[in-house]
C-alpha cells in the first residue's frame, strides 16, 4: 500500500521567508485576452501573475522583498487578512520562489549551512 505524503506545514505568521534566488524580481503590467490588467513578476525562470486588481499592491510589494516576516505581508495593501496572505505565501513556497529561513539553517545539528559543528561537539 503506498504511503501518503504528509501535507506541508502551513506558513506561520512568525516565519521568516527568503527569496530563493539572488536575482531581483522584474515587474510588468499587461492586458490579458479579455481586456483585464495583470501584474507579472519574473524571478529568473519563474513567473508569477496576479489578475485580481486587489492583489496588485501585494505583488508590487512582494517584488521589493528578498527577506521578510510572513505576517508583515498583510500590511502590503488594504484589507489583506492573514488566511488569504498565508495561502499566497504557501503557493510561493511551493513554487520555489521563497522558502522558510529555517530550511537554510541547520536547526538540529547546531550548524549553519555547510559549516562544521562547534569545536566542543567534536570527540577526540
Amino acid at each position: 500500500m503506498p504511503v501518503k505524503a504528509s501535507p506541508r506545514a502551513p506558513v506561520l505568521a512568525e516565519d521568516e521567508l527568503v527569496l530563493t534566488t539572488d536575482r531581483p524580481a522584474h515587474t510588468q503590467y499587461s492586458t490579458n485576452d479579455y481586456g483585464g490588467t495583470e501584474l507579472h513578476l519574473q524571478y529568473g525562470l519563474k513567473e508569477i501573475s496576479f489578475d485580481e486588481p486587489g492583489l496588485f499592491s501585494f505583488g508590487e510589494a512582494l517584488a521589493l522583498q528578498s527577506r521578510f516576516i510572513a505576517m508583515t505581508a498583510v500590511t502590503w495593501g488594504t484589507g489583506y487578512e492573514w488566511p488569504r496572505v498565508q495561502g499566497l505565501l504557501e503557493q510561493l513556497i511551493e513554487e520555489g520562489v521563497f522558502q522558510r529561513l529555517q530550511k537554510l539553517v541547520g536547526q538540529d545539528s547546531g550548524t549553519q549551512g555547510d559549516q562544521l559543528p562547534p569545536i566542543d561537539n567534536l570527540k577526540n
